[in-house]
């Protein structure tokens, strides 16, 4: 009998537990998802003890993740347990919208328990049946969250004791790639709630200024003191987002009024001294500081990362238009009087033009600028408007005139020169 034979044995009886393991964990954890369904679902969805959108949040994914469980049980009980987990696998991402329900909705249910002696005298009557053996109702909630990363332990606990030379092993490889994406699906999920949740939190804060938009993440925040020429400071607060860093003045009820956006891709950073930054952005720039150790290293690190992921995601989409500017209060009030449903955006950020724009005096140029741009171009013909700097033509078959044209790409070229001059501290 050679030495190889006792190993094999062995990992044969340690893959029998394992395979028993996954059979007996499934048949407890569907006897929860029913006790959740029968004894708390149904009965508070009949009764009208919860709001119909709470009940969806907490309880509207459950029918669908007992069916998947179901089948997959009935396949491990044949005997089928890699095939099962191949076919079923994608199905786990059906877990992701329960996680995200009950995330917001157990803190809802948690106050509406405070207030309703109704609902929460039903829930400890059904949590002290015999049958509930002490299940508590967020426990059970919980359970569905917690089945998908104990599937992939096992299926890497049964891997790691299967011969390498057995026609199982790549089954069993794919099938434990299957349920890891449906886990890192359920784990993204939930990070790009987290973050939208993060950005509507932020926006109730901020006054006069709308910044959700897909895709954009709340990167850090915090309090810093700002330097205004030589002998003035002013406590500021500052606010990363993905493409975007807001310096903002700090009102009653922890309420934020944005001062200046600047665009992460033309931020340049420099460190003058222990805690005291320098930020500059086009022809503006910040000097910041904290007294609490670290931060400001924090902060530059944090700003780099954010330009440097911005530049790296923007290289497979569009050229990136290199007027984006920063932009002061003044700028961003007008820009919100005229597109007051549009989010700030760095991509056409606008720049409020210093000068008197002359209109030529031909009735037939007016005509022909007037009927032969679009909209962001029209604007440039009122004085002291919002324009952005990236605006364009019609389309081919609609430009105007030489004489209209030349006219208009002048505008542009000394609007331009004018913008970019330094705005006033007394604007700010």
């Amino acid at each position: 009998m050679s030495q190889a034979e006792p190993v094999a044995d062995k990992n044969k009886d340690v893959r029998i537990r394992i395979v028993q393991e996954i059979i007996g964990s499934e048949i407890s954890y569907q006897k929860h998802l029913q006790l959740l369904i029968e004894r708390f679902a149904e009965p508070l969805k009949k009764n009208a003890l919860i709001p119909s959108a709470l009940y969806d949040s907490l309880f509207g994914s459950l029918e669908p993740i007992s069916a998947v469980g179901r089948e997959l049980l009935s396949s491990l009980q044949r005997g089928l347990v890699v095939e099962a987990f191949l076919q079923l696998g994608p199905f786990l991402k059906l877990y992701s919208s329960h996680a995200y329900g009950l995330r917001f909705g157990q803190r809802a249910l948690q106050e509406l328990e405070e207030k309703n002696d109704a609902l929460r005298h039903f829930i400890k009557r059904q949590e002290m049946l015999p049958i509930m053996q002490g299940l508590k109702l967020p426990a059970l909630l919980i359970t569905p969250i917690q089945r998908i990363p104990r599937y992939k332990l096992l299926l890497e606990e049964l891997l790691s004791h299967t011969d390498p030379s057995s026609p199982q092993m790549e089954l069993l490889r794919a099938a434990i790639r299957s349920v890891g994406r449906s886990a890192d699906h359920l784990n993204d999920s939930l990070a790009e709630q987290e973050a939208l949740q993060q950005m509507l939190q932020l926006q109730q804060r901020l006054r006069g200024l709308s910044v959700v938009v897909p895709g954009r993440r709340l990167v850090k925040e915090g309090p810093v003191m700002r330097v205004q020429g030589s002998h003035r400071v002013r406590p500021c607060h500052l606010v990363l987002l993905s493409d975007l860093l807001l310096v903002c003045h700090t009102l009653a009820g922890q309420k934020l009024e944005c001062v200046w956006a600047m665009p992460v891709q033309h931020c340049n950073l420099e460190r003058l001294l222990r805690g005291l930054m320098k930020i500059s952005c086009k022809e503006q720039s910040f000097l910041f500081y904290t007294e609490q150790p670290g931060e400001i290293d924090r902060w530059i690190m944090a700003i780099e990362t954010a330009s440097r992921t911005y530049r790296e995601n923007r290289q497979t989409l569009r050229r990136e238009s290199s007027a984006c500017s920063p932009m002061n209060r003044a700028t961003m009030k007008r820009k919100h009087m005229d597109h007051p449903n549009t989010p700030l955006s760095p991509s056409r950020t606008p720049i409020v033009v210093k000068k008197t724009l002359a209109m030529p005096h031909s009735p037939s140029v007016k005509k022909a600028l007037f009927s032969c741009f679009q909209a962001p171009v029209r604007r440039i013909l009122t004085p002291n408007k919002v324009f952005p700097i990236d605006s364009h033509f019609g389309s081919p078959e609609k430009r105007p005139p030489t004489e209209a044209t030349n006219w208009v790409l002048c505008q542009l070229g000394q609007a331009r020169d004018d913008s970019f001059q330094e705005c006033s501290e007394s604007n700010v």
